[in-house]
Parts: C-alpha cells; sequence; structure tokens
C-alpha cells in the first residue's frame, strides 16, 4: 500500500512519520522513499521539518488560508465573542437576532467555534460505548500501555515512603483488551529502570504462552524511555532497543496527547484511592506483600463494569484458552534495580545492549 493509502487510514500518523524519519537517517532518501513508497518530495519535507521543529513538527498543520478576502472584520469577532462570554447559552441565530449582527449564522458559528467558545460534545455514555467497541476487537496482550507514576505527591503514602526507605516511583504496564496490569518499583525514574521493567514483564507473558511479536508497547516520550528528547530519530535508547529484542513493537503517541494512555491513567487512580490512600505498612517487606495482594486482587478479583462486570483473568480464559491465565496474572512486583544482580544488565551506550547469565 502506498504512503498517501496508509496515511488516510491510520489515526496515529505521528509514529509513521517519525519511522520515516529515522530510516531516511539511516538509510536515505531514496532508499526511504522506495520502502514507504511515497516521493522522496515527502520524505525531504518531514525530514526537514523534524530538523527545524523536532517532534512536534511531525503533527498535523492547520490547511486554513493564510488570507481569506471575504472575512469578517476583526473588531466584528471581538464584539462577537465578547455578546457569547456574557451570554454562554445564546447560539448563532440569538445573538444575530437580538443584536443585529452584519454577518450569517454560518460567521457567527465560524467565529465561537475557532474561539473556543462552541463545542459539539458526545454525550458520555455514547463516548464509553464507542471506545468499548474499539478495545473489543483487540486480542489480549495486543496493545500492552507502559508508563510511570510518582508516588512522592500521595500524601497519605509519602511519610511512610520517606520514614521506612518505601520506593518512590511505579512503572506500569496494562494489557488493554483484559485490564490485567503488572507494576513494579524503583527510588530512581530513568532508563534502566524502564528497560528492565519492560524486559520482565514481556519475558513473563512469553514463559505463559504470549506470542510477542503480536504485541505492541504503547508509551509517551519520557527520557525514560525514548531517551533525551534532544537526540537524533535514528537514535534508538535501551528501553527501545530491549522492546525489539524481545520480538514485540513499540508506538509512541504524540506529544501533548495524555489521554491516548487513558487506561493506564485509570488504573493509577484506582490504585491511589483503593491501594496507597488506605493502607499502612509496618516496614518495606509489609508494603511489597500488600502490593502484590492488591495486583492479584486487581487481576483475578475485581470486577469490571465497562467489561462486562468480568475480571481480567475470567476474560483471559473466555479470550485466550491457549494462555496459562492463572499464571500470566500473577506476576509478582519486585524492586527493578534488583534484578541487576540476577542477570539483568544494560550496557551504558544506547544502542548496545548485553545480557548477562
Amino acid at each position: 500500500m502506498v504512503y498517501y493509502q496508509v496515511m488516510k487510514k491510520m489515526s496515529n500518523r505521528f509514529d509513521l512519520r517519525l519511522r520515516m524519519v529515522r530510516m531516511a537517517q539511516e538509510k536515505g532518501i531514496s532508499a526511504t522513499a522506495r520502502y514507504y513508497r511515497a516521493t522522496r518530495k515527502t520524505v525531504y519535507k518531514w525530514v526537514r521539518r523534524y530538523q527545524q521543529g523536532g517532534l512536534r513538527a511531525l503533527q498535523d498543520r492547520s490547511r486554513a488560508p493564510k488570507q481569506i478576502p471575504h472575512k469578517i472584520p476583526q473588531e466584528l469577532e471581538r464584539k462577537i465573542v465578547q455578546l457569547r462570554k456574557r451570554y454562554p447559552g445564546w447560539g448563532p441565530k440569538r445573538l444575530k437576532t437580538y443584536f443585529d449582527l452584519p454577518c450569517s449564522d454560518g460567521a457567527i458559528y465560524r467565529v465561537l467555534r475557532q474561539n473556543g467558545l462552541i463545542r459539539k460534545r458526545k454525550k458520555k455514555w455514547k463516548k464509553r460505548r464507542d471506545l468499548r467497541k474499539l478495545k473489543a476487537a483487540l486480542k489480549p496482550f495486543e496493545k500492552l500501555i507502559l508508563d510511570g507514576k510518582d508516588l512522592k505527591d500521595i500524601e497519605h503514602y509519602w511519610p511512610q515512603m520517606r520514614f521506612k526507605r518505601l520506593p518512590s516511583y511505579q512503572y506500569t504496564a496494562r494489557d488493554v483488551r483484559t485490564g490485567a496490569v503488572y507494576f513494579a518499583f524503583s527510588d530512581t525514574n530513568d532508563s534502566t529502570s524502564a528497560t528492565i521493567f519492560v524486559r520482565y514483564v514481556l519475558e513473563h507473558l512469553a514463559a505463559c504462552g504470549v506470542d510477542l511479536s503480536g504485541v505492541t508497547v504503547q508509551t509517551d516520550n519520557g527520557s525514560d524511555l525514548i531517551g533525551s528528547p534532544n537526540k537524533k530519530a535514528s537514535t534508538t535508547s535501551a528501553f527501545e532497543a530491549m522492546v525489539a529484542f524481545l520480538g514485540a513493537g513499540h508506538v509512541r503517541i504524540p506529544p501533548a496527547c495524555p489521554t491516548w494512555n487513558s487506561d493506564i491513567e485509570t488504573f493509577h487512580r484506582l490504585c491511589e484511592d483503593e491501594f496507597y490512600d488506605i493502607e499502612n505498612f509496618a516496614d518495606r517487606q509489609r508494603f511489597f506483600d500488600k502490593a502484590a495482594t492488591y495486583q492479584l486482587f486487581f487481576n483475578s478479583e475485581r470486577n469490571n463494569r465497562w467489561k462486562d462486570n468480568k475480571t481480567p483473568l475470567d476474560l483471559l480464559k473466555q479470550l485466550a484458552p491457549h494462555i496459562h491465565a492463572d499464571r500470566v496474572t500473577s506476576l509478582r512486583p519486585i524492586v527493578l534495580p534488583d534484578l541487576i544482580d540476577d542477570g539483568y544488565h544494560v550496557a551504558a551506550s544506547p544502542n548496545f545492549l548485553r545480557f548477562f547469565a
């Protein structure tokens, strides 16, 4: 399929353009154009935009014309905005009728829309129904969202963390289809911890019968995941190299789009409400025992009303009988740096990984 046909059907165009830029920096413009079946001009365009504006430059630009001869005057636009703010419940027709505005209803609507004063929203039940249909089409572990959570801003947990030497950062992975979660802890938010965590989770899934070639890990653009934001697009971080080494795919969400990770953010909120805000920990060992118990409860006993009131374990047994469901949902939370002593080692170079048995 040629490049422009792919772009029409893709929802995350940012990631495809980033991959194109990476290939162009590594293999050249011509080879990239042949691979993506695009023109050299298209490849040049995205390489140039990335060099000038970084990651944000790979997103779609506005196609609105810079000059519109028949556009209404600025003074009239300001008046429409002021009237709308004074009467927020009045629509274009009422504003035009009562204030005798010398423009059409469509022009008033355009002014309101461009100034963020009108927005057609879906009902909440309809949005949730649409999202459930999209997620129901996925296979178990087809999309695994991974993100981190800073624990230092939780009021009930922070004093215990400080005086009992508890972890200050949590890495979490969640399967979109079933809602199954895995989390582990670290005292630092860095590439080493993130790389060890993704290996810990993916190797566990593979041992339980999950084909990693069908797994896509979705992350944001945090420096612990993709390295320095100023690095070249062709440079691979340790985290990205680990995902590729294990045979899984990796996709990054566009910058400043946190709703793309809503599944895992929802779990972080639930985890804070149901675990960190109510539990007291006698010592560090007791903390890890309770964390393991909560994760097992969430995966095996806690019903999700947005998934037909079923647990992740129930959905796994129903949708993927070839996977060891009881085993795959019981991965114990750990301290990530401790695994370095057990054979997990990430070399200093972000482009090279070494593993010592």
